[in-house]
């Protein structure tokens, strides 16, 4: 056989060797290429018992979070001090809080951001007192002992109520009673009232045996809860909070769509009381906003944290710096009215 004969001999026999090789492994490589990339993964400290968690609850429960490529543990916690201390301590990479927890931090120093409020509460914290101790009214308040979580919102809720009755905090003696265990000191007649959020207050006016009379913050009065985490990782994750944020503006719309099966997963995940859980709903909004409100009730804590010396801080800082807006604005921008 002459040499050019015998070059593309050997030309057509390798293209048949390699049409044959790429028949046999062509798929494989194929799926390989067009993998999808391993899911990234992170921890939510979530208050696990409290409906302002709801879209986060939601999120998880019809994976919206794996649709976003995301792997979301939900880490649950009874406040938000503690979910906050999961996060400084770096056991958790975000959490979900109200304000009080945020002022505190900030104002010693913990550079937090807040990627997105994503609930507000009405008439979502107050006083539930013993008839049985001789509180009628609240200037009966003075003398007694009140059961209240150090550093949350409930604490806060506390201070106003006895400033607008004219009740200076000395006057009263403040128990450090943890969430999960309030309840159960105000039965046992350890406190003679609590000072806590919902669903906390309800179950506290359902205890057996016990009158009692309640004080609240009145109906123009509202908590924010938000999504937060350490500021370094917010800001080193910006592609992370938008997946975040896309997968809780799914569960907002999911829950205005059918509210029956949302509450039903919300019921659930906080092990809450159906009756009492629709009792309360209608003072809930779960929706992400960054709204200048915020500003607002963080600076107003912060100087009731300042005032009763809470805290060794003397400024108040400015928690514009505390706010990340960035995600929101780039998947919902009409709902941030931040001043920038």
């Amino acid at each position: 056989m002459r040499p050019g004969r015998r070059s593309a001999a050997l030309i057509a026999t390798l293209a048949v060797a390699g049409a044959i090789i790429a028949a046999v492994f062509w798929q494989p490589i194929a799926r390989w290429l067009h993998a999808a990339p391993a899911p990234e993964k992170l921890t939510i400290a979530v208050i696990n018992t409290y409906i302002g968690s709801g879209l986060v609850l939601v999120a998880a429960n019809q994976g919206y979070f794996a649709a976003e490529g995301l792997e979301v543990i939900l880490q649950p916690h009874g406040a938000g001090r503690a979910a906050l201390n999961a996060v400084i301590e770096k056991r958790a990479d975000m959490t979900t809080l109200g304000n009080l927890p945020v002022i505190l931090a900030t104002l010693d120093k913990v550079p937090l951001s807040i990627v997105a409020s994503i609930a507000r509460a009405y008439r979502g914290a107050g006083i539930v007192a013993r008839r049985d101790r001789g509180i009628a009214r609240a200037a009966d308040l003075r003398g007694k002992t009140i059961g209240v979580s150090f550093g949350t919102d409930g604490h806060f809720a506390l201070g106003v109520i006895l400033a607008d009755h004219g009740i200076a905090p000395e006057e009263v003696k403040m128990e450090n009673v943890q969430p999960e265990a309030i309840v159960a000191a105000l039965s046992a007649g350890k406190v003679d009232a609590i000072a806590t959020w919902e669903p906390l207050l309800g179950m506290a006016k359902k205890v057996r045996g016990v009158p009692h009379v309640t004080f609240d913050l009145g109906s123009g009065f509202s908590f924010w809860f938000h999504l937060a985490g350490r500021r370094d990782y917010v800001q080193q994750h910006p592609v992370t909070m938008q997946k975040l944020l896309r997968a809780l503006l799914r569960a907002e719309r999911y829950i205005e769509r059918n509210p029956a099966d949302a509450a039903a997963i919300i019921v659930a995940d906080t092990r809450m009381d159906r009756a009492a859980f629709d009792a309360i709903r209608p003072n809930f909004e779960l929706r992400l906003a960054q709204m200048q409100g915020v500003l607002t009730m963080l600076e107003d804590q912060a100087r009731w944290v300042i005032a009763n010396r809470y805290t060794q801080a003397t400024e108040l800082p400015n928690f514009l710096d505390t706010v990340y807006l960035d995600a929101l604005l780039a998947v919902r921008p009409e709902s941030v009215s931040i001043i920038r």
